[in-house]
């Protein structure tokens, strides 16, 4: 198996999705879950949140509420997009995610949404995959960006998630970095664990 850029062996998608559900599971209070597919994070949460969840596309969404039943702490679960989020400002403690920013139709916008919408001092926790560091892989990553944004669910390779958390003034964040597995022979996708907070007022 090819290893990452800093020699690192690649992680399978049952471990990147470990590693959200340990960012997640010490949240409280009212969480955001933006993008939330059909539940996979659910397990993570505890008694101590009340979650709400938004997912834009209706096949997810449909498992997502059948999943959603199970779980007590959930609050509701809307038809929504994270450029455009229903909430008043300052309405949750956290917002979290798991692979979604690369897939919105604005990056810098669905992140001046988050920090809308989260209290101050709230928490922005998120797994993604990024652009590469300059050389090769970035190159490449650009180059199929095209084709993934239009068969891949509007997937960009070469977006980059922290710098745009940074932009819309997130604060005093946590910051991993780790490869993940893509079946790609050579061209795991560098991937982050990232928390950031929103200054208090």
């Amino acid at each position: 198996m090819a290893r990452g850029d800093d020699g690192t062996r690649p992680v399978s998608r049952d471990e990147l999705r470990r590693r959200a559900h340990d960012l997640f599971a010490g949240l409280r209070g009212r969480v955001l879950e933006v993008g939330a597919g059909d539940g996979e994070n659910l397990d993570a949460f505890g008694a101590s949140v009340s979650w709400t969840g938004i997912e834009p596309d209706a096949v997810s969404r449909r498992h997502l509420q059948v999943e959603a039943r199970r779980h007590d702490f959930v609050d509701q679960v809307l038809d929504a997009r994270c450029e455009n989020l229903p909430f008043a400002a300052d309405s949750f403690d956290a917002v979290v995610a798991t692979l979604v920013f690369c897939s919105v139709t604005d990056l810098d916008g669905s992140l001046a949404e988050v920090m809308r919408v989260l209290k101050p001092g709230g928490t922005l926790a998120c797994v993604e995959h990024v652009h590469a560091p300059k050389g090769a892989r970035r190159v490449i990553q650009s180059l199929a960006t095209p084709l993934s944004a239009r068969w891949d669910g509007n997937c960009h390779w070469n977006r980059d998630p922290v710098g745009a958390a940074r932009r819309a003034g997130f604060l005093g964040e946590r910051l991993e970095t780790f490869e993940l597995d893509t079946g790609v022979p050579f061209l795991p996708a560098p991937c982050v664990v990232y928390v950031g907070v929103k200054p208090s007022a």
